[in-house]
């Protein structure tokens, strides 16, 4: 609910905040995320946390966690 992992093809290098767009299900998410740092030097998968969603993704981003809770999807 508060964040997640991304693959990327190639580093990212330092970049802080983003504004992404996940599609889902519910719909698609606009939201300001920042990065956190990779697991290891030079790895592609970099964590991030939501800093910001307005009330209608919050929504989309709640009623999709909920499909994949109850498809045993999510956790």
């Amino acid at each position: 609910m508060t964040g997640g992992l991304v693959e990327f093809p190639v580093g990212l290098g330092d970049i802080p905040l983003a504004e992404v767009v996940i599609n889902t299900v519910s719909g698609p998410i606009k939201a300001l995320v920042e990065f956190l740092k990779p697991r290891h030097d030079g790895d592609t998968a970099r964590p991030f946390r939501m800093v910001a969603l307005d009330d209608h993704d919050y929504e989309r981003l709640s009623a999709t966690l909920k499909t994949m809770r109850s498809q045993g999807q999510a956790e």
